[in-house]
């Protein structure tokens, strides 16, 4: 079964992210907000949630600055939680974004090394 189209552009953005983390003060992680299984004698009776509703797909750190990256297709919509997350960051000073594709991750790569120059990484060492 082929990955879904959001997964997809995921993987892509992380393969970004990969390369552009050996040259900037960049660190990145993908969040799994997947359900526990709860098992009793070898079977599954409930699932315990984990983490926070609607938190972004991909979160950055870029030299202090948090920024959640919430990746979608072009015709994919925020859920109701994604939203009031997105406003929290916004609020306590982080940035977020929507992604849609390598193009968009690499135009708010841009974006924010302009806004927060910082130098390149030495990877002689």
């Amino acid at each position: 079964m082929p990955p879904k189209p959001e997964t997809a552009i995921q993987h892509a953005v992380m393969q970004l992210l990969y390369y552009e983390a050996k040259a900037h003060p960049l660190f990145y992680w993908r969040a799994n907000n997947l359900p526990v299984p709860i098992t009793s004698n070898n079977r599954v009776t409930g699932f315990r949630p984990v983490g926070v509703k609607g938190v972004p797909d991909l979160n950055l750190i870029y030299g202090g600055l948090y920024i959640g990256w919430e990746i979608k297709t072009a015709t994919g919509k925020q859920s109701e939680d994604q939203k009031i997350v997105q406003s929290e960051i916004e609020r306590a000073g982080g940035i977020y974004h929507l992604i849609r594709s390598v193009d968009d991750a690499q135009a708010r790569l841009k974006e924010i090394y302009t806004a927060y120059p910082l130098p390149l990484l030495d990877n002689n060492n």
